[in-house]
């Protein structure tokens, strides 16, 4: 993770391609909260809006994955589905942080990303709740 901080834009592009690698292959929980989110937040505001564009499609890429899986999850009957929603609400303020960008190509695809993933239909009586309680 130490490359997120190369001078570089295409550098700091490979690891973000290599952290949604990891995250899509079902990498741990808590190596996803306490490793890679944190580590998104430079990419969010990174000094080359390629990069943060590329974060923002990454954020959302993740967010759709988990909510699909909590659904797949909760419909087989599994106790721990609104666990699953714990990782991408931790990822929902680094998206929010993307609709202030100063490119306003980059404003206006976090905002239709917040708006897309905000309108999921998710697991009936949970909602994005911080934590993944019910609200």
């Amino acid at each position: 993770m130490h490359n997120l901080a190369h001078r570089h834009s295409a550098v700091r592009l490979a690891v973000l391609k290599a952290m949604d690698a990891l995250v899509l292959a079902g990498a741990a929980d808590a190596v996803v909260i306490e490793t890679v989110v944190p580590a998104m937040r430079p990419l969010v505001t990174d000094h080359t809006p390629a990069v943060r564009s590329a974060a923002v499609g990454t954020l959302a890429g993740w967010m759709l994955h988990a909510s699909s899986k909590a659904r797949t999850t909760a419909a087989a009957g599994a106790a721990d589905a609104a666990a699953l929603l714990a990782f991408p609400t931790q990822l929902l303020p680094l998206l929010l942080l993307a609709v202030k960008d100063d490119n306003a190509e980059s404003a206006a695809k976090a905002l239709a990303t917040a708006e897309q993933v905000w309108s999921l239909p998710l697991l009936g009586p949970f909602s994005w709740c911080f934590g993944g309680h019910r609200c």
